[in-house]
């Protein structure tokens, strides 16, 4: 038997020494990659599905227990990241055991990128795509519409399933779509059939005034603004005021259609800035109802308001 001949009878396929560097940035890209890299298919399909369960179980919880999301997120994250390490310390263990590797027929950057799309980035994409649209959002305030619940330079995190099986309710706060296509929070002060009617700082829901009272609060508030407790329904929530803005403002009585609302801002004074509530733009329709917001997920004005990122919403 020929040398050449013995050559292709004891041929196996290629052998390539795994890089190192390469297997670690791999593995820091997406962690499964790392193990497919240096041979270990199943074990890096397993890896990012493992990823994938976290993540999954951290969105039903979510959804199902409502509780301020940032410190689990921030465990979630570390235990990723602790994770990740111990991946990257297993791959490189793999490329330095073993100085000729045989290349398998999955090594090779456009089954790489397949495992990459189909078992990390793709689920990933979809689960985002999915608690963006039914389970939460993200809304900024950049007026002082709403004060003094909610301060210019917050963010706000939203509940999108909140009235998937209920209807908004007199005081409740929702994310609402205008139909310039912004978005914005607003209260509910009137629901379909009720009556609203407005005489400057008053209103009056089936014509009987809200009443409120003054609240000493220690809240942030703008120079000529007063807090009030107003009574609404079964509700109560605290709205702002002031005595030389607005008082002209009548509405004369409206009747709610069914299935649309009479949303108001919580600053009902407006002092400088142009209403933007249901007495300049009308009742909504509860299509445009994108969830309730329940926590402040950040606070910052001109500094950081430790004692508001939390807070949850009335």
């Amino acid at each position: 038997m020929s040398t050449l001949e013995e050559n292709i009878n004891d041929y196996e396929g290629e052998t390539k020494k795994r890089n190192t560097t390469i297997a670690l940035l791999m593995t820091l890209f997406c962690p499964g990659l790392g193990y497919m890299y240096t041979g270990q298919l199943y074990k890096g399909i397993s890896v990012n599905f493992a990823f994938l369960i976290m993540v999954e179980t951290f969105v039903i919880s979510f959804s199902v227990l409502k509780f301020f999301p940032l410190l689990p997120l921030l465990v979630l994250g570390l235990a990723w990241f602790v994770f990740t390490l111990f991946v990257m310390f297993s791959v490189r263990q793999s490329t330095q055991n073993s100085e000729n590797f045989l290349l398998k027929g999955y090594n090779h950057w456009v089954l790489y990128t397949l495992v990459f799309l189909f078992t990390f980035a793709l689920p990933l994409y979809l689960t985002k795509h999915f608690v963006s649209e039914f389970a939460v959002g993200i809304q900024a305030v950049e007026d002082d519409g709403m004060l003094p619940t909610l301060h210019s330079g917050d963010m706000v995190l939203v509940d999108r399933s909140s009235f998937l099986k209920k209807d908004p309710l007199q005081g409740d706060l929702v994310w609402v779509k205008l139909k310039n296509g912004k978005k914005t929070i607003l209260r509910v002060v009137g629901v379909g059939k009720d009556t609203v009617e407005i005489e400057g700082e008053l209103v009056f829901l089936n014509d009987k005034n809200l009443k409120t009272k003054g609240f000493p609060t220690k809240s942030k508030m703008k120079k000529g603004l007063l807090a009030m407790v107003e009574q609404n329904r079964d509700s109560a929530y605290l709205i702002s005021t002031s005595p030389r803005a607005l008082n002209e403002v009548t509405i004369a009585p409206v009747k709610i259609s069914e299935n649309h609302l009479f949303l108001m801002t919580d600053n009902r004074s407006q002092i400088g800035r142009k209403i933007r509530d249901s007495r300049n733009f009308g009742t909504i329709s509860k299509d445009q109802i994108l969830g309730r917001p329940i926590y402040i997920t950040w606070a910052k004005d001109q500094s950081v308001s430790w004692k508001r990122i939390g807070l949850a919403l009335r």
